[in-house]
């Protein structure tokens, strides 16, 4: 993705921070998760629609990342912290945070 900002939470994002990625379902985009606790929705094949950024703060470090299904993401944090974030317009809107789950002591 070119460096730009784009999302509800615009962010700058460090490449050498990625740490985690998951296939969306339609096989057309990936999410990337970095350790700074950024996420990139980046499309496979049409560049020209660029990339959607947010940043999950205040949850940071970003471990695992998995698609649901097509319009939900699930963020996995340091501290046993679960985010679920739905895409009400597709992969490509902004994402609204649905659930917070801790499984650990903050």
């Amino acid at each position: 993705c070119p460096s730009g900002r784009h999302g509800t939470n615009s962010v700058n994002l460090d490449p050498s921070t990625g740490s985690c990625v998951s296939m969306h379902p339609n096989g057309e985009t990936v999410a990337v998760g970095t350790s700074k606790g950024d996420v990139a929705i980046v499309p496979l094949h049409n560049k020209r629609d660029g990339c959607t950024y947010f940043s999950t703060r205040p949850h940071y470090a970003i471990q695992g990342i998995e698609w649901i299904d097509t319009n939900n993401l699930v963020t996995l944090h340091i501290k046993g912290i679960l985010v679920w974030w739905m895409f009400s317009g597709g992969a490509a809107s902004p994402p609204t945070k649905h659930a917070v789950l801790s499984m650990g002591t903050i």
